[in-house]
């Protein structure tokens, strides 16, 4: 629910815009039109069933998880076998592009725990306007904090949400980590493997 909050107050700060002039259009006209409108935003609507198929077909900067690189949470050691590491391994699932941004659904493990991240990247690179827009609309709903030294702002799902989370700009982006409830001791883990792509 609170994915939505933000996706639909993001999108309406995108598409808010100064009045125009409007003119008077032939039937044929508008229609042509919705049809261009149609298949503009299919397109921009589009579900991949992989990773490796959405940067095949897509030339959008998008933030990933490194999940060919194991994150080392303990204390930095030169024995590179330290029994006492934890390995961070996503598996990808899919891939929704759509208008605004990019969301990426990865199934994490990390030791024996098993969860799932939703990563969302938003295309724009207007992210502290749209952050702020975000905040100020939804006043005492987020909480900030700081992750590996990025500050974020934490938002709790609600007891029927399936996640909590957090919106941070990296890159002058606006990016969204929804991780399942009860796993918020993997964030840290999850934005160390962030990575652009």
């Amino acid at each position: 629910m609170k994915k939505f909050i933000i996706v639909i107050a993001v999108a309406m700060s995108l598409t808010l815009s100064g009045c125009k002039d409007h003119t008077v259009q032939e039937p044929s006209e508008i229609t042509q039109e919705n049809e261009i409108e149609t298949i503009a935003e299919s397109i921009a609507n589009t579900e991949y069933d992989s990773i490796e198929d959405f940067l095949q077909n897509s030339n959008a900067t998008v933030f990933m998880m490194d999940s060919k690189q194991p994150y080392n949470n303990v204390a930095t050691n030169s024995n590179a076998a330290n029994s006492n590491a934890t390995t961070f391994n996503a598996i990808d699932k899919n891939v929704s592009d759509s208008q605004s941004y990019i969301s990426i659904i990865y199934e994490c493990e990390v030791n024996d725990d098993t969860f799932k991240v939703d990563l969302s990247t938003f295309k724009t690179s207007e992210g502290a306007e749209q952050l702020a827009y975000v905040v100020d609309s939804n006043p005492g709903i987020f909480t900030e904090v700081n992750i590996s030294g990025i500050s974020a702002y934490y938002c709790p799902g609600s007891e029927y949400d399936w996640f909590d989370c957090y919106a941070m700009i990296i890159n002058k982006k606006l990016v969204v980590i929804d991780i399942e409830k009860g796993y918020d001791t993997y964030i840290e883990d999850v934005l160390n493997n962030i990575v652009l792509q």
